[in-house]
C-alpha cells in the first residue's frame, strides 16, 4: 500500500477530511486548535501519514503524535483531555486540500475551487487561502469547506454570481 508523510494538519471538518498545508510558521496548528474548539475533529497535527488503496487516500496520525497539538507559545496540548474524546478522529479519507499562503496582491475571488493537488497519485481539489493579519482563518476554512460541499452537490455560488452579473448588463 503506497504511503507518505506530509507536513500539515488533517481534520474532519463538516464530515469531510481536510488537509491544511502551508509554510512553517503560518499558523496551521493554531488554526487547527480553533477548528477543534469550533467542534471539528483533529486527525493529525504537524505530520500526516497518508496511505492509498489506489481509489482513495486515507490520512492518520503517527502514533507518537496522536491526540496532541503543539503550539509555539504553549507547548503540547492533549486534545482529548481539553475537548473530550470526540474531538479526535483516528483516521479519515482525504477529500479536500486547503493551502495557506502569504498574502498576494491580486488573488482571485472567483474560481477558487479549481486548483488541484496530487497526493499518492490521487488528485484532490485545492482551495488557496491567504493568511492576513486579523482575518479569522478558521472561520474562512470552515466556510470554504461548507461551500465546497455545496459545490460538490452541483451548487456553484461563483458561477451563479457571474450569471447574475451577466444578466444585469
Amino acid at each position: 500500500m503506497p504511503q507518505t508523510l506530509a507536513h500539515g494538519e488533517l481534520l474532519r471538518i463538516s464530515g469531510i477530511g481536510v488537509y491544511i498545508c502551508g509554510p512553517a510558521g503560518i499558523g496551521k496548528s493554531s488554526i487547527a486548535l480553533e477548528l477543534v474548539d469550533r467542534g471539528h475533529q483533529l486527525v493529525a497535527d504537524d505530520v500526516v501519514h497518508f496511505e492509498s488503496d489506489q481509489k482513495r487516500v486515507t490520512g492518520l496520525c503517527p502514533d507518537s503524535l496522536r491526540g496532541y497539538i503543539g503550539l509555539r507559545d504553549t507547548g503540547m496540548l492533549d486534545i482529548s483531555r481539553l475537548y473530550g474524546p470526540n474531538a479526535l478522529c483516528h483516521s479519515c479519507p482525504l477529500e479536500l486540500v486547503i493551502a495557506l499562503n502569504e498574502p498576494v496582491a491580486h488573488s482571485p475571488r472567483l474560481d477558487v475551487i479549481h486548483a488541484k493537488t496530487t497526493i499518492l497519485n490521487v488528485s484532490f481539489p485545492q482551495i488557496n487561502i491567504n493568511v492576513i493579519k486579523y482575518r479569522n482563518i478558521a472561520l474562512v476554512i470552515e466556510t470554504a469547506v461548507k461551500n465546497y460541499i455545496l459545490y460538490r452537490q452541483g451548487l456553484d455560488a461563483n458561477r451563479q454570481f457571474e450569471q447574475k452579473q451577466q444578466h444585469k448588463s
